[in-house]
């Protein structure tokens, strides 16, 4: 089995050195090999000085012209030549056996597993999703999203959506989205890739044993986890919707928008969170911005559903 692992890359130079380093030195068994290929914006020359400290045989530098973590999949899934892609994020750093254990799923399996997700160990412990009821990765049918891939705890068990910093996919079965809000990170297309496959009958396994560490670097300006600027709240709320639509059946979108109206998450908050975060004024701007993408996701992922 040939496996690629492809690392985006941008203006993260001191964290993407840790990165390789673990990442090219994975133990292997003789009937697994692999390749690695960093994604390189044009023009970001700290992150080339670092993939020239590592060239070797495995490492391919693969360069993008376009801003957006998707574009630069895209190229590097374009350009690789493994039966599986992993995705591992350029602030995260891998176990020795950590390809392995992404593989070992899919050796003596027969295309009913077409992803696999791990726990990615955060510096920093975030607060469990409340009401989970020990599950990982879950969009329910009234539109709520689960989380929870970095929790300690969690069981084995399959999902609907995993997390780009740690997991892998059968080539053949990879779609991406070309329509999704946004730049940088591009929220949510994990949800996309996610529900793109389990409408397809594929099985996404979560494993907690499978790991990265995660070290929840800063992003470029602009495009800050924290930032709930209106920009970002819609680009989360559309993207979010826009997947839902696309994939879910019709009688999900009515329970989903009431409660994405009255709940929404913490990316694009619903009317009792925006009372509670923002002022009285700017929750209610906030609040309209977020229905404003919801609305919008949902007719154009309407458009497109798998299930008309």
């Amino acid at each position: 089995m040939f496996a690629s692992i492809i690392v985006p890359s941008y203006q993260r130079a001191k964290y993407l050195s840790d990165c390789l380093a673990s990442i090219l030195n994975q133990q292997t068994c003789n009937d697994l090999d692999y390749e690695v290929l960093v994604v390189i914006r044009r023009g970001d020359k700290d992150t080339e000085l670092v993939v020239s400290q590592f060239l070797n045989q495995r490492l391919v530098p693969v360069y993008v012209n376009h801003p957006g973590v998707l574009e630069a999949m895209k190229v590097g899934v374009s350009a690789s030549k493994g039966d599986i892609v992993l995705f591992i994020d350029d602030d995260a750093e891998a176990p020795s056996n950590w390809i392995s254990a992404h593989c070992s799923y899919y050796i003596n399996d027969t295309d009913s597993i077409a992803c696999v997700a791990g726990r990615d160990i955060l510096d920093a412990q975030i607060p469990i999703q409340r009401f989970s009821f020990g599950r990982v990765g879950i969009v329910t049918g009234y539109g709520r999203l689960i989380g929870d891939h970095c929790q300690a705890g969690k069981a084995r068990q399959e999902i609907d959506v995993p997390k780009g910093v740690n997991m892998s996919v059968r080539r053949r079965f990879i779609e991406l989205p070309n329509q999704l809000s946004g730049s940088g990170a591009q929220i949510h297309w994990e949800v996309y890739l996610g529900l793109a496959l389990t409408s397809r009958g594929k099985k996404v396994i979560y494993d907690p044993n499978v790991i990265v560490h995660h070290h929840s670097a800063p992003r470029p300006v602009g495009d800050d986890r924290k930032d709930l600027s209106l920009e970002a709240v819609f680009d989360a709320a559309y993207n979010f919707s826009y997947a839902f639509a696309k994939f879910r059946p019709w009688n999900q979108c009515f329970p989903a928008v009431v409660y994405w109206s009255l709940c929404g998450d913490a990316a694009a908050p619903g009317v009792l969170r925006c009372i509670t975060r923002w002022g009285l004024k700017q929750s209610w701007v906030c609040w309209y911005i977020a229905m404003k993408g919801r609305f919008l996701g949902l007719i154009n992922g309407r458009r497109e559903n798998v299930h008309a």
